[in-house]
């Protein structure tokens, strides 16, 4: 019973400081004498509902509870900019939950700093138990800041599964072989943190399974046997044949190798090395080509990587670079300069511009013969890249060859006359880049091609005008 009494006080808690808040942003709204525009404000919602660190460039008076949150489960650190009168009990838990940012919740690095400064944000007498385990579980690092009777068997287990490095953190009492598994489970490097007559076998296994093989210093030498190294190469993300002692080199462990990381090749013996693990070996990377030794490049093998994205013709044999290869090199953004002087014809210069395989910037180093340089040239040029409209000669810049330019990247309206931005024009480049907003004449700011901006990028925002225009 006495539960349920303090659950139903903190539910009124709650509600009363919603209602405290609200009430609050629309006494700010009246105070400042601002009118919310509806239209406006859906607006706001929307670009913070894509970007919450967008939330940072809404005028104050917008801001609500709603849109505080939205962004705090994209970035916690937003927290801070909260109104005291603002934060609940939810915010805080949405807060560490969402403590690691978007951009580094797949990263080894940089979990630390956030999830502590989180939990230093929440007033102290408000972190609670639940609280406790939900910052720990998204950041080990948390365990740091929390109050000792917090400090259990539970919560640690908890941060070693997030992060088994924390283990060195952790006190030797609570040291048991479900925390270790758990712990090179998460983070193989933690191996290092268990002592050396507690590594066992599984542990060595399953450490070797996350991270690159430097831990090996760490495997006691007993273990590292012929299917020991067979399982590091099967299940590493690193080339780990490079480590494999000799003595276990046999052709299954380099096909279980190659197949595992292509770079692996590279640490073959070269009476090893077959068609088939060469082709083996490109799938994961065409650069690993210049790795090849050139009697060992077919017309097939470099046929094959240069449909890869990007890849350069350097790494081709001169003989292999015929009018077919070169076309598909190219179709695929790899560099004109390596394809033969004699086949660079006006199809392929136009292909490599649409394909990006370079811009109208770089043409000082392509070197475009100037006979190739029709309206058909910068249309494709617009088309690979149109924010180098500006690039194009004035006597070019024809209707067709800026409409490419707009429809491949909105900002290139800045270097449209400010007459020839009609609103289909306009509307046409805030859906390609949101920020071509700020280029858009003030009488053709409509609500639809604001929300068009906004919806392409959040940061058209900052260009909405006071009052939408009407389009007549």
């Amino acid at each position: 019973m006495k539960h349920g009494k303090y659950s139903l006080l903190f539910t009124l808690t709650v509600i009363f400081s919603l209602f405290t808040l609200l009430n609050g942003c629309q006494a700010s709204a009246v105070a400042q004498n601002i009118d919310l525009d509806p239209q406006h404000s859906h607006l706001y919602h929307l670009a913070v509902k894509q970007d919450g660190e967008i939330i940072l460039k809404v005028p104050p008076a917008y801001r609500t509870y709603k849109m505080y949150l939205t962004a705090i489960q994209q970035y916690a650190y937003l927290l801070e900019h909260v109104p005291a009168e603002m934060q609940t009990p939810e915010m805080y838990l949405t807060a560490v939950q969402s403590s690691i940012p978007l951009n580094l919740r797949t990263n080894a690095y940089g979990y630390n700093e956030y999830s502590v400064s989180i939990l230093s944000i929440i007033p102290k007498e408000l972190i609670t138990y639940e609280l406790a385990k939900e910052a720990v579980r998204h950041c080990a690092s948390a365990i740091s800041y929390l109050p000792e009777e917090f400090k259990t068997y539970e919560i640690y287990l908890l941060a070693v599964q997030e992060n088994g490095t924390i283990l060195q953190y952790i006190p030797q009492e609570f040291h048991t072989p479900e925390l270790y598994l758990a712990a090179v489970t998460s983070n193989g490097y933690a191996l290092r943190y268990i002592p050396e007559d507690q590594r066992t076998y599984e542990l060595s296994l399953t450490a070797m399974r996350n991270t690159s093989f430097e831990f090996l210093s760490y495997v006691p030498d007993a273990f590292k046997t012929y299917d020991f190294y067979y399982h590091l190469v099967q299940y590493s993300s690193y080339p780990a044949l490079k480590v494999v002692p000799k003595e276990f080199h046999t052709p299954e462990l380099y096909l279980a190798a190659v197949q595992r990381h292509g770079y692996n090749i590279q640490h073959m013996p070269l009476a090893s090395l077959t068609t088939e693990f060469i082709e083996l070996a490109i799938q994961h990377s065409g650069f690993i080509y210049d790795y090849i030794p050139e009697s060992l490049k077919t017309y097939d093998l470099s046929l094959q990587v240069v449909q890869q994205p990007k890849f350069s013709l350097r790494s081709i044999p001169l003989e292999h670079r015929t009018a077919e290869l070169s076309l598909i090199a190219v179709q695929h953004g790899g560099s004109i300069n390596y394809v033969p002087e004699n086949l660079r014809t006006y199809d392929i210069y136009l292909t490599a511009l649409r394909a990006r395989s370079f811009n109208l910037a770089e043409d000082k180093y392509v070197k475009t013969p100037i006979n190739y340089k029709t309206e058909d040239y910068y249309i494709a040029a617009m088309q690979g890249s149109g924010q180098y409209l500006d690039l194009v000669p004035k006597a070019y810049r024809t209707q067709a060859v800026i409409w490419s330019a707009i429809k491949q990247n909105g900002i290139a309206l800045q270097y449209v006359p400010k007459k020839q931005r009609t609103y289909e024009l306009s509307l046409l480049a805030v859906k390609s880049n949101g920020k071509a907003l700020q280029y858009v004449p003030q009488h053709l700011r409509t609500y639809e091609l604001s929300l068009a901006a906004v919806e392409q990028s959040s940061y058209a925002i900052q260009y909405l005008p006071k009052h939408f225009a009407i389009q007549s």
